[in-house]
């Protein structure tokens, strides 16, 4: 699903890039936690995030609404272009003590952004 939704959330004129994580959410649920790159003119706002999940409501369903979009200045991803999720599920988990080695990414110092902007679910 996260790969499909990625491409729903591109779709959004205010977005340039996405990713999307499930993360243990109340009982058995997953919640989504969606990673947003905003285009160079947009800012990232309340009203812009209310926007982005009453897209993805109205496109997909209220099942695949976000419980977190976190605004992000990029993605963590291999010279090849490859996102790494697993870095992300650590991330979006709030496990960022051993993020391991960070150096082989096109961008380590987006890690570093990544978890200081950390947005954790709404309860």
């Amino acid at each position: 699903m996260a790969p499909d939704l990625e491409a729903v959330l591109r779709a959004h004129g205010a977005i340039a890039d996405a990713a999307v994580i499930g993360v243990a959410g109340a009982g058995a649920d997953e919640a989504i936690h969606a990673f947003v790159q905003l285009e160079p003119d947009e800012v990232a706002t309340d009203v812009l995030q209310a926007d982005i999940k009453g897209f993805v409501r109205r496109e997909v369903g209220p099942h695949a609404v976000p419980a977190v979009v976190q605004f992000v200045r990029g993605l963590p991803k291999t010279p090849a272009g490859e996102l790494v999720r697993p870095l992300l599920r650590k991330i979006a988990e709030g496990d960022v003590k051993d993020l391991g080695d960070t150096s082989g990414l096109a961008d380590p110092s987006v890690v570093d952004d990544l978890v200081k902007n950390h947005a954790p679910a709404e309860a």
